[in-house]
């Protein structure tokens, strides 16, 4: 389903049935206030985690210069996985793993890091989204990891949940579209005060969330973010 036809099923479900929108652009009332709660429960579900298989995008790489230990986080994305960090020459059967350092860690013991060259085996992110490796690269690289898309907005008639930024291609998978569907209907119930619905969009909502949860949230035990790491915080989650 899209953004329009994602609020046109809330509307039905939750027995507004006077009102059949054929766009979201410039809506008022009470359409209004559903294509809002459509992107909230959208906004919410993605920012729950970062371990949706429908946030990853596998496999990138990012070229490493020379002397040059800082990158921006690529465009499009919120964050790295972590776990998955490695660097390579061309010749690629050198590759191997960075460590992950905290931040806090890494400022602390930033001045015996400032001037060392060679292959870079730690890596970390700072909390302006900067990426930071150490030693400084003595000569270029190729950095491969996983990456987690930055959280998608709906906007158009037409956009359908997933990541629509530099060509993203990872979406929502269709069957779990009701989600938002019954999420959308639980606001507009809780809104209105009205028990009766409220209890019977949770259950259906409850029902969708757990199906989605089984089959597109990877059992990892470490986060994916900042957080994730390969050293003493590994196993707590």
């Amino acid at each position: 389903m899209n953004y329009l036809q994602i609020v046109q099923k809330a509307l039905l479900r939750a027995g507004v049935r006077d009102t059949t929108p054929i766009t979201l652009i410039g809506a008022t009332d009470i359409v209004a206030d559903f294509a809002e709660w459509a992107q909230d429960s959208w906004r919410e579900l993605q920012e729950e985690s970062t371990n949706w298989w429908f946030r990853q995008k596998l496999d990138q790489t990012l070229t490493i210069n020379a002397s040059d230990d800082e990158y921006a986080m690529p465009a499009g994305l919120e964050t790295l996985n972590y776990r998955t960090v490695t660097l390579f020459t061309t010749a690629k059967e050198d590759e191997r793993h960075l460590d992950w350092i905290d931040y806090e860690r890494w400022r602390l013991g930033r001045d015996t890091r400032s001037f060392a060259e060679g292959p870079p085996n730690q890596i970390t992110e700072r909390p302006d989204g900067v990426i930071q490796i150490f030693p400084v690269p003595d000569k270029a690289y190729t950095m491969r990891f996983d990456g987690v898309w930055d959280i998608d907005e709906m906007t158009a008639d037409v956009d359908t949940p997933g990541d629509t930024i530099s060509g993203g291609t990872q979406l929502l998978p269709d069957r779990y579209h009701f989600l938002l569907v019954w999420d959308t209907v639980k606001r507009y119930a809780e809104h209105h005060g009205d028990p009766d619905a409220l209890v019977k969009a949770q259950t259906k909502q409850t029902a969708q969330h757990a199906r989605l949860t089984e089959k597109q949230k990877p059992p990892v035990r470490v986060a994916i973010g900042r957080l994730t790491g390969l050293g003493s915080s590994y196993g707590r989650y």
